[in-house]
């Protein structure tokens, strides 16, 4: 069975929490919050709901899990990792239909900008749905 777990950007800082996703009282306190354990306990963090993202199960070539609003790049694809239809899609940058591959490779998110970063292998911005 796979570790069901989020990561969100916090409201107050812009830093990556990672933990159980929750709303504490969708009436008096409809804000995301992400609880993340750590060393000195189990904090609860507000984060950016457009931030927030799942973890797939799935690591990358290096190790690295991979989570909804991830790109990655198999040294030919890059792709945007997408939950749809109630399951994990890649959304090509590039032309065709891809599958996950063992050799890919997070190269950014879509959260952070770094789609910039990876201008030369085709990705595409999705908040201006335009073609790099």
């Amino acid at each position: 069975m796979r570790e069901i777990r989020f990561r969100g950007k916090r409201v107050d800082n812009g830093e990556w929490v990672y933990g159980n996703y929750y709303i504490f009282n969708p009436i008096s306190d409809p804000a995301p919050h992400i609880q993340e354990q750590r060393e000195d306990g189990c904090w609860s963090f507000e984060v950016n709901p457009e931030t927030v993202g799942e973890f797939t199960g799935l690591t990358d070539k290096n190790g690295k899990e991979i989570y909804e609003g991830d790109m990655l790049h198999d040294g030919e694809y890059t792709d945007l990792v997408q939950w749809e239809y109630a399951q994990w899609h890649l959304i090509p940058a590039n032309d065709g239909l891809h599958t996950y591959n063992d050799g890919a490779e997070v190269i950014g998110n879509i959260h952070d900008g770094e789609w910039v970063e990876a201008e030369e292998v085709g990705l595409v911005n999705i908040h201006e749905g335009e073609q790099k």
